[in-house]
């Protein structure tokens, strides 16, 4: 329950930061808005910095890499990933918007999104995380995508603690169970979008977005 709280808090933030993702908005300005959000939905400081990525800048979405002064322009992709603590519980979520309408960008979003979604389905509860990883890297393939993601890997165990069990990585057999994020980065020509969920898999239960 813990858990679920978390995460309803981090879906709340985007929520409301989305009107706020206009023509001329700033990383910075973005990465502000979710930390007030954050502090009066009634958060801890998040575990780690919130990424609030733009245009270019959304082809390298890691809190190791500070926010800019880059401005929004039509047609550019843009990251919300969020990271709230409650009550010691790690919230984890990020969507992927576009600012007014662009045709390429909204087919990358799409595209990502929808891979997202086709690995939640695909996931075994138990399965090696590598199995999952494979899956992944087979659809992205399939898309003519590119994995942005540094460490090239599509999640991490996520419950009370950041990855105890490891990344959904090529290298990580460790089975899944608990709590497991879902998160393509992935892009093309210059953008980048991300979804994120966390999903609990447990004995003899389909796997359940968190």
């Amino acid at each position: 329950m813990g858990l679920i709280a978390a995460q309803d808090l981090a879906r709340e933030i985007v929520r409301r930061v989305e009107p706020l993702i206009v023509e001329g908005v700033t990383e910075l300005e973005l990465e502000r808005d979710v930390l007030r959000l954050g502090r009066e939905l009634g958060s801890d400081a998040p575990w780690t910095t919130p990424t609030t990525r733009i245009g270019i800048g959304t082809t390298v979405c890691h809190p190791a890499f500070p926010m800019q002064d880059r401005a929004a322009v039509l047609g550019d992709t843009v990251i919300i990933d969020v990271n709230p603590v409650l009550d010691g519980w790690l919230g984890d979520y990020c969507e992927s918007f576009v600012v007014g309408a662009d045709s390429e960008a909204d087919a990358l979003v799409a595209a990502v999104r929808e891979i997202q979604l086709a690995m939640i389905e695909l996931v075994v509860p138990g399965m090696p995380a590598s199995e999952l990883y494979a899956i992944g890297a087979a659809l992205v393939a399939e898309r003519n995508l590119k994995v942005l993601d540094l460490l090239d890997n599509f999640g991490h165990s996520q419950d009370s603690a950041f990855a105890a069990h490891g990344f959904i990585d090529s290298t990580n057999h460790a089975p899944m169970w608990g709590g497991w994020t879902v998160e393509p980065q992935l892009g093309r020509h210059g953008r980048g979008a991300k979804f994120e969920e966390i999903i609990w898999l447990a004995p003899g239960r389909s796997p359940v977005v968190v």
